[in-house]
């Protein structure tokens, strides 16, 4: 039966996966099939998502969580520096020692590299979406429940410097702000179709274009702090003027504006 499957249909789907896959270099043939298997999978995705486990840093004083927090997301940003840039190695699976290059090693599909970051998984029924968003500059951050955001790339596509990011960081860490009594992020732990609906709901009542104006005030607010430290000492020169938000679903925002300055 193996040998007439060989010689026969095998021999036919072979030819097509063949054919595909050169119409299709920058990535592999079980990439699309593989993606949708995924994407239109309704189970919640605690049993799917991946995560990292970190060994503690050699210098003991490394560890401290502000200065763990802050040195990972430096070197996370200088990845993604690196990635956008198209300076990243080709990712290769060895079956030989490393030294011996390209021998027995199969190079491997690097297309989804560019979803590690500002992508996020839109709940849809039947389906999700993933959405890319390559103009973003700021990350998020969610302790207690509650959910942070700061810019941690300049317009010119600088990264900010890891003092900045760990000021904002300590004002994460230090914020007071109690554990919201319904915390919004609860829902993505559920059925895919039911967050999708749930979503959907959400979305209806008031959530996102209270959040796309209070976004935008405070794209105004953050334009004239800039503005008004600019004015301020003439023999000293503006160096960053940054704001940590924290965001609630019913569309507030608090924040605390820090300055640093440079001579």
């Amino acid at each position: 039966m193996a040998q007439d499957f060989l010689n026969g249909v095998g021999r036919e789907l072979h030819k097509e996966l063949v054919a595909k896959d050169k119409i299709n270099n920058h990535t592999s043939y079980i990439s699309g099939p593989w993606l949708a298997m995924d994407l239109k999978n309704r189970k919640s995705l605690l049993h799917f998502n991946v995560f990292a486990l970190l060994r503690p840093d050699p210098k003991t004083e490394y560890n401290q969580q502000l200065v763990r927090a802050t040195n990972l997301l430096c070197s996370t940003l200088r990845y993604m520096k690196t990635l956008r840039a198209g300076l990243l190695e080709p990712n290769v699976l060895h079956f030989q020692p490393y030294g011996a290059q390209m021998v027995d090693a199969y190079p491997l599909d690097m297309s989804q590299y560019h979803r590690v970051f500002n992508t996020t998984r839109i709940p849809g029924q039947g389906r999700d979406e993933l959405f890319t968003n390559e103009k973003g500059r700021h990350v998020l951050v969610m302790r207690n429940g509650n959910m942070y955001v700061f810019d941690v790339v300049d317009r010119d596509g600088n990264l900010l410097k890891p003092t900045e990011i760990q000021a904002h960081l300590n004002y994460i860490l230090t914020d007071l702000t109690p554990a919201p009594a319904f915390p919004i992020g609860i829902l993505t732990s559920e059925n895919r179709d039911v967050w999708a609906e749930l979503r959907d709901k959400l979305q209806d009542q008031h959530s996102v274009q209270q959040l796309k104006a209070m976004l935008y005030q405070c794209s105004r607010y953050h334009r004239q702090l800039v503005k008004e430290a600019s004015m301020g000492d003439p023999q000293e020169d503006p160096g960053h003027v940054g704001e940590t938000m924290s965001l609630d679903w019913s569309g507030n925002a608090s924040g605390s504006v820090r300055m640093s300055w440079k001579k």
